[in-house]
């Protein structure tokens, strides 16, 4: 943005009538512009519009009384230009101002070229082979309709626009509204002329000009009943462009229909460009889109995900029709706003009518979206929606205007709150506000539509809600202390770190479980630090739907989730959820405390044991795999920190061994019956009963239908466990080798797997990868030694660190064969490093080495590896890496590298002391 300010500015346009003579081989184009004006202030000599690398050849004002010639002076660096008269002017009821001008046409050749004002590429024509087809078209958004004709081209300012192009007899040409007329004219040009636009903001100004083909069809609106034409250009390939048009043709009534509020336009047309820095604009009635987002062949559309993706983002651009146009917004800091509107609004609108079920509890949305955007509110630095948008208003390109964090946080807080009012009453009142031509006339802030929303619901705390997570940064935490008949909910915010922060309380959605497994509808909302319930709940949170984190603080909280496990009254995204939040404490020195450790356990036991039928609900293996994944985390930390056999036991004996026997595990060719999840969990389970003898005995089988087959027998889940217990439980060098084999070459068993994805090539990687990062769980001492010489064999491979995964884990076991019963596995690592650290280092260090560089990356990694086995007794290490640094220099950065892992390994080691001594 400039300096300029649109209400400093003493006329405003209310409209533009442009001619333009549009040649695409041409650097230039010709302009005249009608721009009428309504005056603001008293009379005025001086006033001015937005113009960059525009020439203007006359400027003359006239309306009543008036004819005058204007002064024209540039001011290049604010991209303004300023018209004075000789004398004082008054507009009375209005007047025009009429501009001749010359303005430029950008050549983009490549994806690196900004799409800005008037841009035109040539392309090869497939039927001559010749490139000597043009398109021309048009990208305003933010600050670049200036570039195209003089304006006041900021977002405050709404207009309407009519316009008419002069161009080759053969071009197709389209704007925002529809044709009017065509006249043929000499030298075989064109003057293609086109309706009225309704009031909208300079930057969804468009139009296209070029060797285009289409195909067209129509929609019927569900409010006026009228018809309502609908077409797709492209420069190639236009009939791969049919999934997308039916999609526009299905969805178009629908949007209308969720905003009641008829499209604002007669026609609906997708212009698919070559190159379009944005991916894709909203122009109204015109929208453009990068032909490889639309333009997709069917053997493509085959994939349901591909197919979800187009379906979104042609969804999204509708949504804008309404919400971003026909509305808009005063300032582009509110951009965050208009997007995460258009995407909540797309993705409500394709679950509702069946093309993306179970949108709001899926994976995409609340682990890889919600979860992201939480993880990063966690962090004391991440500003405010508020603060983060300020960067906007000094911003002239899109990419500075828009932040992925309040983008993504925005999503959740419309879903929440669409939730917490109640669908129907959300979707009627913002329909109400649609047909209020005060929102429509004007470009207004976002906080506008939740004021009118709440006096049209008679609640303050619908804009008290939205202005609360706009204006405070991060997210909360609620703790829940519950006892048989009461609950207590307190909230605080969520931070990874300590900090002296003023701790505002938030307006927190509750979404509360009651323990007959309904919804609570008396207390929807927390906006105080505490609310005290003369009554119990199951939970907080149901389905995460709500941008928040719970600690479930008192033993009665997980009773009572227990009991509805039992009866299939918890959702399987609430299971999920309730581990999720418990994975982020345990481990957590800020916030783990010894009560989410027996609540992991009181859950994981209960799921385990006899009480949770999970074939009967199978929603729950998803919940469980995410529950023994942190059980896994807690192994580790044990295996790093503590005593393995001794305190692994209590976990392994209540959870890990009734799993086992609780799951009905396939004694040959997995069937496709069985579930991801379910899958997942056995192999998590496979992984955490190594020793035991049936698991073991399974894995020999599972293991031969890895190697021999038959096709897709075993699902990629199972194959890193299965190696892992295999060679957990070798004894013989003939065992080692078998796996030994697969670190080798996959090629030949990739077809036995089923859920593989990519190339022949690329799947037998993905193998090699499991096959690297387990060969090493033997506790054997001779078949150790052959894995240790393996790596040595093998130092300057990429990942060979990988090898030692297995022994790291295994670090604190005994070695079997080993006549000292005092040596560990750590010790026969360590003495191996010792004894060939200096060879590797003088190879890494070796000038003209062609694998120098890959070398120095191994060793670093290797030494990481070998060092964090020693954290609980570094006095081990300590003198070696002095002695090492002063030996080879600080270029291998031995020292450093142990005193990084000293540091971040001792903290944890504080942190896993409650897990060591639980």
């Amino acid at each position: 943005m400039t300096a300029l300010l649109a209400i400093g500015n003493p006329v405003l346009p209310v409209s533009y009538e442009l001619s333009l003579d549009i040649i695409p081989s041409k650097t230039n184009f010709k302009g005249f512009s009608r721009i009428g004006l309504r005056q603001t202030g008293d009379s005025f000599e001086t006033f001015e519009l937005h113009c960059k690398d525009i020439v203007i050849l006359s400027a003359c004002l006239k309306g009543s009384g008036i004819d005058q010639d204007l002064k024209i002076q540039y001011d290049k660096e604010a991209q303004t230009c300023s018209f004075t008269s000789p004398n004082k002017l008054s507009l009375g009821e209005g007047g025009i101002l009429e501009l001749t001008y010359i303005g430029r046409i950008n050549a983009i050749k490549t994806h690196r070229d900004t799409t800005a004002g008037v841009f035109q590429t040539n392309f090869m024509d497939e039927r001559t082979g010749t490139s000597d087809n043009y398109l021309l078209a048009t990208h305003c958004q933010p600050t670049y309709a200036r570039a195209i004709f003089p304006c006041l081209d900021e977002p405050s300012v709404k207009a309407t626009f009519q316009v008419q192009i002069k161009t080759s007899e053969k071009f197709k040409v389209v704007s925002n509204a529809a044709h009017l007329s065509s006249e043929s004219l000499e030298n075989d040009l064109k003057l293609v002329k086109f309706k009225t636009t309704p009031p909208m903001v300079t930057s969804l100004f468009g139009f296209a000009v070029g060797d285009l083909d289409f195909i067209t069809t129509e929609a019927t609106s569900t409010i006026s009943n009228k018809p309502i034409p609908i077409n797709a250009y492209s420069p190639w390939d236009i009939v791969n462009a049919a999934f997308a048009l039916d999609t526009i043709q299905k969805y178009l009534p629908l949007v209308e229909k969720f905003f009641g509020k008829p499209y604002p336009l007669d026609k609906l047309d997708f212009v698919l460009l070559p190159f379009l820095t944005d991916m894709a604009m909203e122009n109204f009635g015109m929208i453009t889109i990068q032909t490889g987002h639309l333009l997709i062949p069917p053997s493509v559309l085959a994939d349901l995900e591909t197919r979800q993706q187009v379906m979104q983002l042609i969804v999204h651009e509708l949504v804008h029709q309404w919400m971003g146009n026909y509305i808009s917004f005063d300032s582009w800091e509110h951009l965050w706003f208009n997007e995460a509107f258009a995407t909540w609004c797309a993705c409500y609108v394709l679950e509702k009518h069946g093309d993306l079920p179970n949108y709001w509890t899926s994976q995409a949305y609340l682990l890889q979206q919600t979860e992201e955007a939480l993880l990063k509110d966690a962090h004391v630095q991440t500003p405010s929606i508020f603060k983060a948008s300020q960067k906007a208003l000094g911003a002239t390109e899109t990419q500075n205007l828009f932040d992925p964090h309040s983008y993504a946080k925005g999503i959740v807080l419309l879903r929440s709150m669409q939730l917490c009012v109640g669908e129907n009453y959300f979707n009627s009142s913002l329909q109400k506000i649609f047909q209020d031509s005060s929102f429509t006339e004007r470009s207004i802030k976002p906080i506008d539509i939740f004021v009118k929303m709440g006096q049209l619901l008679n609640s303050e705390n619908v804009a008290r809600y939205f202005s609360s997570w706009c204006r405070t940064p991060g997210a909360p935490i609620v703790s829940v202390t519950m006892t048989e008949d009461t609950t207590t909910l307190v909230q605080s915010r969520l931070l990874d770190e300590e900090a002296e922060i003023k701790d505002v309380p938030y307006y927190v959605p509750l979404f509360i479980k009651l323990a007959n497994g309904e919804l609570d509808t008396s207390n929807v909302l927390l906006t105080d630090r505490s609310l005290s319930l003369d009554y119990s709940i199951a939970l907080c949170n149901h389905d995460g739907q709500g941008y928040y984190r719970v600690s479930y603080d008192s033993k009665a909280c997980y009773n009572r989730m227990n009991m509805l496990l039992s009866t299939g009254g918890l959702s399987e995204m609430d299971l999920v959820k309730i581990f999720v939040d418990l994975s982020h404490y345990i481990g957590d020195f800020k916030y783990q405390r010894h009560v989410h450790l027996a609540g992991l356990c009181q859950l994981l036991r209960h799921l385990a044991g006899n009480k949770v039928d999970l074939q009967k609900y199978p929603k729950y293996w998803r919940g469980l795999s995410q529950g023994l994944e942190i059980l896994q985390t807690i192994q580790m930390a044990i295996g790093t920190y503590g005593t393995p056999a001794k305190q692994f036991a209590k976990y392994h004996d209540t959870i890990v061994k009734p799993l086992v026997k609780k799951i009905s595990w396939p004694q040959g060719v997995f069937s496709e019956n069985y579930r991801h999840y379910e899958v997942k969990v056995m192999s998590q389970v496979m992984f955490l009963a190594q020793e035991m003898p049936e698991v073991c005995s399974l894995c020999k089988k599972y293991f031969k239908h890895i190697l021999q087959g038959p096709t897709h027998s075993i699902p990629v889940e199972i194959v890193g466990s299965t190696l892992a217990v295999v060679s957990r439980n070798s004894t013989s060098v003939k065992q080692y080798k078998s796996v030994l084999e697969l670190v080798k070459s996959c090629k030949g068993i990739v077809h036995h797997i089923s859920s593989l994805e990519g190339s022949a090539d690329k799947m037998a990687v993905t193998l090699q990868n499991f096959a690297i990062t387990n060969m090493g769980f033997s506790i054997d001492a001779v078949l150790i030694n052959k894995l240790l010489n393996f790596v040595d064999t093998n130092i300057d491979s990429t990942s060979i660190e990988l090898a030692l995964f297995g022994l790291a884990y295994n670090a604190k076991l005994h070695p079997k064969g080993v006549a000292d019963s005092n040596i560990q596995i750590r010790d026969v690592v360590r003495d191996w490093f010792n004894r060939h650290f200096d060879a590797w280092a003088h190879k890494s260090l070796k000038p003209g080495y062609a694998s120098a560089e890959r070398m120095k990356k191994s060793l670093s990694n290797i030494s990481l590896v070998v060092f964090q086995m020693f954290v609980d007794s570094p006095e081990q290490v300590d003198a070696f890496a002095l002695m090492k640094q002063s030996k080879f220099g600080k270029e291998l950065g031995v020292y450093e590298l142990w005193q990084l892992v000293k540091h971040n390994e001792m903290s944890k080691m504080k942190i896993y002391q409650d897990i060591l001594g639980f």
